[in-house]
């Protein structure tokens, strides 16, 4: 089984200020941007309110308002929200993951009308689950490849930039950057 996170067409990296905004996918199959296409199709004010609902929740550290965000009643669920087309039927489920970068991780889609809102809220939380299980808390390191002399002097230059500029990763992942922060596999 392979679960990986990847980017959602639409989503501005301007907007990403505060969460990074990331679509699960697994064995290739993901049901996030599929819906987002289609919404963007057939239900183009469902869509707009659902892509404006993203910029928020990316750069507030939670939105508040429960006409765009709001989270699954059954505390089984756990932390598993919904982002709202206020005045469609159109919902995205999601979770926040703040141990290692600051994601905001969807899920599933959800038409209000179709199938129960406690299943898609349990398919979130067990999505969560399965997420959990492939990216486990590790320790983290930032890792620099220059040459020995630079070295010193890259970090003192990075100390003061922003935490971008530099690449904190897992003990054991494999990547690497170097000091144009061009990233290797």
């Amino acid at each position: 089984m392979k679960v990986q996170l990847v980017e959602i067409g639409g989503v501005d990296p301007e907007w990403e200020s505060r969460w990074t905004i990331r679509a699960l996918v697994i064995d290739g199959k993901d049901p996030v941007q599929v819906t987002l296409a289609d919404w963007m199709k057939h239900s183009p004010t469902d869509y707009k309110a659902i892509m404006k609902v993203i910029r928020l929740a990316a750069q507030e550290e939670r939105v508040r308002n429960e006409k765009h965000v709001k989270k699954s009643a059954n505390v089984d669920h756990g932390d598993v929200y919904e982002m709202i087309a206020f005045t469609g039927v159109c919902r995205l489920m999601f979770f926040y993951d703040n141990r290692h970068e600051s994601l905001i991780i969807c899920t599933n889609p959800y038409k209000k009308g179709r199938g129960s809102q406690n299943s898609a809220f349990q398919r979130c939380a067990d999505l969560r689950d399965l997420y959990l299980k492939f990216y486990p808390r590790r320790p983290l390191k930032t890792i620099w490849i220059c040459p020995t002399p630079l070295r010193s002097t890259l970090r003192k230059s990075l100390l003061c930039r922003t935490p971008t500029e530099r690449l904190s990763l897992p003990l054991g992942s494999g990547l690497k950057t170097t000091r144009n922060f061009r990233r290797m596999s």
